[in-house]
């Protein structure tokens, strides 16, 4: 619902009518709004798109790209809620909190995989993995809300393949 409506738009009521629970138990097991978006980021498709970052360090580099690819797309199947929460994020503090937690944990596992990559002589040893993990996050976030709008356009493997050619030793 937050990916159909928005988090601002988006009410306890609702979510709990189309659950099939009372309002009470959301509140009882949630404690608010926020609580149940903070339980959704740290329990639903951000741990698993992590756990599949932490996949990719074991992959041959030439693998990478196609795996965070497939990754993201799964995770993010709807990439109305990335669109809906960077929006709702510069309006609510606590929606920018649960957001901007969700986007550190990203960065950190994909700054651990390019400083992998680098100490393994797979990278450019010059390579600034701190920028690079930024540049990649941004490409994520970036398709996705652009899937959100427009259905066409490069695939996300195949634009992740072209960052990572530059960067290779």
């Amino acid at each position: 619902m937050f990916a159909e409506r928005g988090y601002s738009l988006t009410s306890t009521r609702a979510v709990a009518e189309r659950a099939g629970v009372s309002e009470g138990l959301i509140f009882h097991h949630f404690g608010s709004k926020a609580g149940l978006l903070r339980a959704l980021t740290q329990e639903t498709e951000p741990s698993r798109l992590l756990a599949a970052f932490e996949r990719a360090r074991e992959l041959p580099l030439d693998r990478v790209p196609a795996h965070l690819a497939a990754a993201w797309r799964s995770a993010a199947n709807d990439a109305g809620i990335v669109a809906s929460l960077a929006r709702d994020a510069t309006k609510d503090p606590e929606v920018r909190e649960i957001v901007a937690g969700v986007v550190g944990h990203t960065l950190a596992s994909l700054s651990a995989l390019l400083r992998e990559r680098v100490a393994a002589g797979e990278l450019r040893a010059e390579l600034d993995v701190p920028l690079a993990a930024a540049l990649l996050q941004q490409i994520l976030l970036g398709y996705s809300v652009a899937r959100s709008v427009v259905a066409r356009g490069p695939s996300l493997s195949r634009q992740l393949e072209l960052v990572f050619s530059g960067w290779r030793t």
